[in-house]
C-alpha cells in the first residue's frame, strides 16, 4: 500500500478521508491546493440549494473505482 507524496499529506491536514484500495496517485498537490483556496469544504454536504453541478472524470484506471469527482456551487 502507497502512502500520498509529503506534500500531499500535509496539504490534507484537517481534510476527511475515506479508505481506497487504488493503487497510484488520486489528488495531486495542485489539486487540493485549489479546492482549498476555493474555500472547497470537505466532508458531508451541507444543506443548501444547487445552482450549479459539474462531474468530471480522470484518465487513470483504477480497477472497481470510477476516476471521477462531483463538483457542487450551491448557497
Amino acid at each position: 500500500v502507497g502512502s500520498p507524496a509529503p506534500a500531499v499529506l500535509r496539504l490534507l491536514e484537517g481534510v476527511p478521508v475515506v479508505p481506497f484500495d487504488g493503487v497510484g496517485e488520486t489528488v495531486t498537490p495542485t489539486a487540493v491546493s485549489l479546492l482549498k483556496a476555493l474555500g472547497a469544504e470537505f466532508g458531508k454536504w451541507p444543506a443548501m440549494t444547487v445552482t450549479k453541478s459539474v462531474i468530471s472524470y480522470g484518465s487513470k484506471v483504477f480497477q472497481n473505482a470510477t476516476n471521477g469527482a462531483v463538483w457542487v456551487l450551491g448557497a
